[in-house]
């Protein structure tokens, strides 16, 4: 039907139609916009208070902070710093790490070591209690006896549980050492 029009009806009503289009796709952006706003506006009004709540906060930290007598406090933990330091050089520490080196010293390649407790006594009396796996009672054996050997180690333990498998052996020994 549109074809039986004449020329000049066809161009007006097509100038018509593409009025009408742009007056549609701009209505749909305005729109689109609008309601852009409207979801945007709780989230904005909820941003403008959290903004004004931190300011207030921080504004109140400021105030307790000054209220606060920094230096008292300052000298407070110099002065327990101190005493700190005077206790630490009164003590006296056992040499952990030569024990321990020791120990590694005598550890097979196959042998792992999961867990190093050392826990110490009295001044003199200390146990270093290890835990790992062993790949064969062999190798659990000659650790144990290696470590036997050392001076310094007044006794070792392994518990019988420790060779119950044939392979892959999850180990404890229990060392005790007596300082002079």
């Amino acid at each position: 039907m549109f074809n039986l029009l004449p020329e000049k009806i066809r161009a007006e009503i097509r100038k018509e139609y593409n009025h009408r289009r742009l007056v549609m796709i701009l209505v749909f952006v305005i729109f689109l916009q609008v309601a852009f706003t409207i979801f945007l506006f709780p989230t904005w009004l909820m941003s403008v208070n959290k903004e004004k709540d931190v300011i207030i906060r921080s504004e109140d930290m400021n105030k307790n902070l000054s209220n606060l007598n920094i230096a008292s406090t300052t000298a407070n933990i110099k002065s327990i710093n101190t005493q700190l330091t005077i206790i630490d050089n009164k003590l006296q520490y056992p040499d952990i790490v030569s024990f321990i080196n020791l120990v590694l010293s005598k550890k097979a390649t196959s042998t792992t070591i999961s867990d190093i407790v050392f826990v110490v006594n009295s001044a003199k009396k200390m146990n270093i209690n290890l835990q790992g796996v062993s790949a064969t009672r062999d190798t659990l054996s000659a650790f144990s006896k290696n470590l036997q050997k050392i001076e310094e180690f007044k006794a070792v333990d392994v518990p019988l549980s420790s060779y119950t498998k044939d392979k892959n052996l999850s180990f404890s020994v229990e060392i005790k050492i007596e300082t002079k």
